[in-house]
């Protein structure tokens, strides 16, 4: 008798315990893995498992051979530390997984305008005042179009990368 109310006990504390997993997980709004983006307007044709997280490039000229490789374009992002729309930025545009699902079609490459190097020359050649500031570049280097500010939401941004290739 003790062994099987152990037993229900065990049963109902698992069951408590994911209960709250799943609602913690609805309230933080954390999609379950594999993540599926689905077509739809503003949205990537793309359907299959993406990662959630983009693999951001740091070097200009390897973004450009990764994207010659795959004949994708390349989305820069032009930030500073102290920039909160950049923050902005990380949060809530690159973290979603439309977004994230662009990595088919494009490299991402993040780059720091105040970092007395390859950052600050890449700003300063493309005429950035503002931050952030999204360039996309076709494979070559071109830059087919540049947008400052804080793009939002994610479904726009996506469109917009879009419009580049266009």
């Amino acid at each position: 008798m003790v062994i099987k109310l152990a037993t229900a006990g065990m049963v109902f504390c698992s069951l408590l315990i994911l209960g709250i997993v799943f609602v913690l997980e609805r309230k933080t709004g954390a999609p379950p893995d594999p993540v599926k983006v689905s077509a739809g307007s503003g949205s990537s044709s793309y359907a299959g498992p993406v990662s959630r997280q983009i693999a951001w490039e740091h070097n200009l000229q390897s973004a450009l051979q990764n994207a010659a490789d795959g004949n994708r374009i390349v989305v820069v992002d032009v930030y500073t530390d102290w920039c909160g729309w950049c923050k902005r930025m990380d949060q809530d545009i690159y973290s979603d997984p439309q977004v994230a699902a662009l990595g088919r079609e494009a490299v991402f490459l993040k780059l720091n305008a105040e970092d007395r190097s390859e950052g600050q020359r890449f700003a300063r050649d493309h005429g950035v005042h503002g931050y952030p500031t999204t360039i996309v570049l076709d494979h070559s280097g071109r830059a087919l179009q540049k947008q400052a500010g804080y793009i939002s939401p994610a479904a726009a941004f996506v469109q917009w990368v879009h419009s580049a290739r266009l």
